[in-house]
């Protein structure tokens, strides 16, 4: 069909719908694209509808013409059919803004002070921590640290590919009700070098595509 909004050769493809925050909501497979809709069948069935104007991410893989995300619209939705529309390409700022992927991925923190030197309190000892999400503008981690919100921090992340390196500044902290837990630290990367964001980016990619593959060989298994 002409003027389709995605190229119509991703019908059939697997596909993965989330909030624009990350929590996902649904798995399926897309069954019909033309000029303003993408309708995508969820597999599994949801078991409540997704409201309607929903804003949300879809994440498509597909063997031939690859790996694409969009923002979309919920414009109907039954547990079985979505139906998205206001489909629009992830440019570079949004996809710093609404690309996250979950993790869970070694890091070592060490907090710094105003003139972005290890604290000497500290010891210039790091902290390990367990990342849980990442974006290209920052990440979300737990751990036993004493940082409080606009502390600075140098953050190592480990990554199958290697250890990226990052200063970060805290803009959202997040302590558990549970004093055993430790809290939850939301960071603001600041700038850095354009070969560390492709190398940040390329592991992004690298994870949601193994993380579909494997819910596809998934559905793959439940329907033989």
């Amino acid at each position: 069909m002409s003027n389709a909004i995605i190229d119509t050769g991703y019908v059939n493809s697997v596909c993965r719908v989330r909030t624009t925050d990350n929590t996902v909501i649904s798995t399926g497979r897309i069954i019909e694209i033309d000029d303003k809709y993408v309708v995508l069948r969820n597999i599994p069935e949801l078991r409540y509808v997704i409201p309607y104007n929903k804003r949300v991410k879809l994440t498509i893989l597909n063997d031939k013409l690859g790996y694409k995300t969009v923002i979309a619209t919920v414009y109907a939705s039954t547990t079985k059919i979505l139906k998205l529309y206001d489909i629009k390409e992830v440019d570079d700022f949004e996809r710093r803004e609404y690309y996250r992927i979950n993790v869970s991925l070694k890091g070592d923190v060490l907090p710094l002070n105003s003139a972005g030197q290890a604290q000497k309190e500290n010891g210039n000892r790091k902290i390990e921590v367990r990342i849980e999400n990442i974006s290209l503008s920052g990440v979300l981690f737990t751990g036993p640290c004493p940082l409080d919100i606009n502390d600075m921090l140098s953050i190592d992340i480990h990554t199958p590919h290697g250890t990226l390196n990052f200063e970060a500044v805290v803009r959202r902290v997040v302590k558990s009700q549970n004093i055993k837990e430790d809290p939850h630290f939301g960071c603001e990367f600041m700038p850095y070098p354009d070969k560390v964001e492709d190398a940040l980016w390329k592991y992004m990619m690298q994870k949601e595509l193994e993380d579909i593959r494997r819910a596809r060989g998934e559905w793959y298994a439940d329907e033989q």
